[in-house]
């Protein structure tokens, strides 16, 4: 086993780099280390003690301490509060516990220059992951198996089994403590591990192996199938000032147009389970949308836009006279003064007598309207104004105003009110 964990772990590492394991003083974890001293590598432990099983947790830790002492290596450690701090972040206790390991590890590796984290997942634990994922839904990154390489995190162990594991471990008369928590079927994927794996071997003894390809396999159908989706977003997203725009009739030209969406999608957070409500709203009116955790997706007239839903923390700005420069969102200001520079996008000019400052900067809001220029006077909601524009609800949603006095003197960057239109005072918005 030495000389194939070493073929695997050359694939991943080269010998000058160090690497800092995850121990757990299990069986995995303790044949990792064992095999990492085999072959000469710069390598320390680091141990997280999460404090669950009271007197079980402490043990472990003393285990790792000695062990670590024993061989002459440098070992990191920590305890956690993990109860405390799960009331305090909410979510289940296995997720806090491993954003808690993950993060501290991390910061260990940082502080103490280390190349790599190593842990100890294994073939079956692949295996358990694509069961569970299966049983829950997922596309088919759940279905490969775990990463053996991510990042700063290595997984030199994935090709190997637990019985190839135990074997060894048996062999080399390794120590390592079982934590009982193992054998409940409280977690759902201890019952895949104790009872629905039992059952697959029975069908097929040879499990490990063929699951080991079947994840090969998957793996590269996922290496064409991103080439594809790159493809093919370089040819139906325009990304306009950070908002994301998907050309509706150049996407109906391609088959399996959830699968596209899904694989677009993904990244801002929206969930396998709203991709058929997305499908749907292609064919929808104008301005049907969704949101996910952090973005928003909107039917437009040709295209579907995502944007980010961002808090809005805009507050309202006063304008003086002598003012120069006010920053906006996304890069960009407006330049104000008193002599007329076209050096943007928009300029609006206002005639300085008839503006009673300060001036007021606010985003719209609905019963606001004008008098556009070019309308002889007439009044106009700026809603309205907007809709005839063709402007997005996301768009819209960012559309500031100018008062002077209560009344409104221009929309940022569409159209001055004529009532105070001349010379004197220019707003000059910049991207």
């Amino acid at each position: 086993m030495v000389e194939r964990f070493e073929y695997r772990l050359k694939q991943l590492i080269s010998k000058q780099e160090k690497v800092l394991l995850a121990v757990s003083g299990g069986m995995d974890s303790m044949a990792m280390s064992h095999l990492f001293q085999q072959l000469d590598y710069d390598f320390a432990l680091a141990h997280c003690n999460f404090q669950l099983r009271n007197k079980e947790s402490d043990a472990d830790e003393q285990m790792i301490l000695n062990y670590a002492k024993k061989q002459g290596l440098s070992v990191f450690n920590i305890q956690f509060d993990t109860l405390k701090i799960q009331k305090e972040r909410g979510g289940s206790i296995q997720q806090i516990a491993r954003d808690l390991r993950y993060e501290w590890l991390e910061k260990i590796r940082i502080e103490n220059d280390y190349d790599y984290i190593a842990t100890a997942h294994h073939l079956n634990d692949s295996i358990e992951t694509f069961l569970y994922n299966f049983t829950k839904g997922t596309g088919i990154s759940g279905l490969r198996g775990i990463d053996v390489k991510r990042n700063h995190i290595i997984r030199p162990l994935s090709h190997f089994s637990k019985e190839d594991i135990k074997n060894y471990i048996n062999n080399k008369n390794i120590s390592y403590r079982e934590d009982a928590s193992n054998s409940s079927n409280k977690y759902h994927r201890n019952l895949i591990r104790n009872q629905v794996v039992p059952v697959l071997k029975e069908v097929n003894p040879s499990l490990e192996k063929t699951a080991l390809k079947t994840f090969e396999n998957l793996k590269e159908t996922e290496i064409l199938l991103h080439y594809f989706i790159n493809e093919i977003e370089n040819n139906i997203i325009d990304n306009k000032n950070n908002i994301i725009h998907i050309h509706i009739k150049k996407l109906k030209k391609y088959p399996a147009t959830a699968t596209i969406i899904f694989e677009i999608l993904k990244k801002y957070n929206f969930n396998p389970y709203q991709i058929q409500d997305i499908v749907s709203i292609i064919d929808a009116q104008a301005g049907k949308y969704l949101d996910s955790s952090t973005h928003r997706l909107l039917k437009d007239r040709t295209s579907l836009i995502i944007a980010p839903l961002e808090k809005d923390d805009f507050k309202s700005i006063y304008i003086h006279e002598n003012d120069n420069r006010i920053d906006l969102k996304n890069g960009k200001t407006l330049s104000i003064s008193t002599n007329l520079n076209k050096e943007g996008t928009f300029t609006h000019a206002l005639a300085i007598e008839k503006l009673e400052f300060p001036l007021l900067l606010r985003r719209w809001k609905a019963g606001d309207y004008f008098h556009p220029k070019g309308m002889n006077g007439k009044s106009k909601k700026i809603k309205k104004f907007l809709t005839d524009l063709k402007i997005n609800r996301i768009e819209k949603e960012e559309v500031m105003v100018i008062e002077s006095a209560g009344k409104i003197c221009c929309v940022i960057g569409f159209r001055d009110d004529e009532r105070f239109g001349g010379d004197g005072f220019y707003i000059t918005l910049k991207n």
